[in-house]
């Protein structure tokens, strides 16, 4: 997709100046993979009356994700299939317009805690998508703000809960028993190329019972898959931003139905490591009191304490995994990071 082209048509105006620069991370995975082909970039744009707007445009393309699962798939063909395939996560299938689909769909009350979108272009022929965003400054989320990320999250997840129709309209993923059934050949191969850290990091208890998750999720997520709404599914303080007057939740490709507890999950995995063992336990405890609140239903302990196990383990085998190959491969130390809070999540909430 040409890019001025893209905000020419967004903007309505065909005598832009259109200047940009680059934006470097040096934490994340987003925008480091085929950096050249698809990313992150600042731009300018200055009107005929001399006015201007500066604005973040983010391009995503079929191609980026492509070579994402190259990665992933470490050269082997049949699994490089196998995750085109099968795999929700990744979402080869027009998950390149996702994020710009979400966006346009989202409901009234939510988009406060939206980014402020100018506009977006899907180009279905060349598998592209190109969106025009406000800038945020810097990130500046921290742990005093996380009964805000709570409440926010909370919102999300009471709006959409049960409401399956957000599947088609919003163009989000959907799991079910019979995609994890087939999905746990190659998600056993994605977290065993890890097999170096994992002993170090998990301990052989916890590696036996992770093992065992993967051969049964299907059954696992059987007993749980009722219960279902609207998720970020990449819900951390990489994609948060706060200040005093605001949460700005953003990079909502990723989105799915499945348990709203995956995201407080993958939430405080974000932050452990400056939270002690009470702080987790509190932050779980207000969340399931505030979507009991706001959904007018009631969890057992033992109904809550089966949920966040099966979302912890979920998440350690599937998202987390992608995270750490990604990371080796990106030499980013966060993932292993992330992937000890998950084990010391484990023993929190008495997984192993």
């Amino acid at each position: 997709m040409n890019e001025n082209n893209a905000i020419r048509k967004i903007f309505g105006e065909k005598k832009l100046q259109i200047s940009r620069k680059p934006i470097i991370n040096h934490v994340g995975i987003s925008n480091r993979i085929a950096s050249s082909k698809s990313g992150i970039r600042k731009y300018r744009a200055v009107f005929p009356d001399s006015s201007e707007k500066c604005f973040i445009g983010k391009t995503k393309s079929s191609l980026i994700i492509a070579n994402g699962i190259k990665l992933l798939s470490g050269g082997n063909p049949i699994l490089f299939l196998m995750l085109v395939m099968n795999h929700k996560i990744l979402g080869y299938n027009q998950s390149y317009a996702r994020e710009a689909v979400i966006y346009n769909g989202f409901d009234d009350s939510l988009k406060k805690y939206l980014p402020d979108i100018i506009g977006s272009l899907i180009s279905r022929f060349n598998g592209s998508c190109f969106i025009a965003m406000e800038e945020l400054g810097c990130h500046s989320c921290d742990n005093a703000d996380l009964y805000r990320m709570t409440d926010a999250i909370c919102e999300f997840h009471a709006h959409y809960f049960g409401a399956s129709d957000c599947i088609g309209r919003l163009g989000i993923n959907c799991y079910s028993p019979a995609d994890y059934r087939k999905s746990r050949g190659f998600i056993k191969r994605l977290f065993n190329r890890l097999s170096d850290e994992n002993l170090v990091i998990f301990g052989k208890a916890k590696l036996d019972l992770i093992c065992s998750f993967i051969d049964n999720m299907h059954n696992e997520f059987s007993a749980v898959e009722k219960r279902r709404t609207l998720t970020h599914n990449d819900y951390s303080v990489r994609n948060i931003y706060a200040d005093e007057q605001r949460i700005c939740i953003y990079d909502w490709e990723l989105a799915c139905y499945q348990n709203p507890e995956h995201d407080i999950i993958e939430l405080l995995v974000s932050v452990m490591t400056d939270i002690d063992d009470e702080k987790v336990k509190k932050v779980l405890e207000y969340y399931r009191e505030k979507l009991s609140e706001l959904t007018k239903t009631t969890l057992t302990d033992e109904e809550y304490s089966h949920l966040l196990r099966f979302n912890t383990l979920e998440f350690c085998v599937n998202k987390l995994s992608i995270l750490r190959i990604g990371g080796q491969y990106l030499k980013l130390d966060y993932t292993q990071q992330l992937a000890k809070n998950t084990s010391r999540m484990f023993d929190i909430l008495k997984i192993c």
